[in-house]
């Protein structure tokens, strides 16, 4: 059950004032619909899965600023009937193909907000990793 694609159909982005300062940021992917769609390039019928992530700065539980985008992302599983069908019964997909989709949602969306976070000037979406200088008393091995 490879993705094929992932497609961006919305990005929005939209700081509400200019000083931010002790900013919680609350990211959140969601799926908002499940259909299935003739792939006559490959002779198989696939899935689409319609997504919003959203990272949302909060001052206290006042939302400062905001990036979102939507869009769809596109794969194949043999079982793509069932999947429909769970789909439409209780708004939910397998664990597996659920893991998948979001972590394909994640990874393009998380790297593109932090390009949107710099132009804004606002605090990364996620915590990046810095490197610093260790005391060598610190790191020497006692054995």
């Amino acid at each position: 059950m490879p993705v094929i694609g992932i497609t961006t159909k919305v990005i929005e982005a939209k700081k509400k004032q200019d000083l931010i300062r002790n900013v919680k940021i609350n990211n959140e992917t969601k799926i908002t619909n499940v259909r299935e769609q003739d792939l006559p390039g490959i002779g198989k019928k696939g899935i689409v899965v319609s997504f919003e992530y959203t990272a949302d700065y909060l001052e206290g539980s006042k939302s400062v600023a905001k990036i979102m985008f939507g869009g769809d992302v596109l794969f194949v599983d043999k079982a793509h009937g069932d999947i429909i069908k769970n789909w439409e019964k209780s708004k939910k997909l397998p664990d597996k193909v659920n893991l998948q989709v979001l972590n394909s949602v994640l990874k393009k969306c998380v790297i593109r907000s932090l390009s949107i976070s710099e132009e804004l000037g606002l605090p990364p979406t996620i915590r990046l990793p810095f490197a610093s200088k260790k005391n060598p008393e610190e790191s020497r091995y006692i054995g």
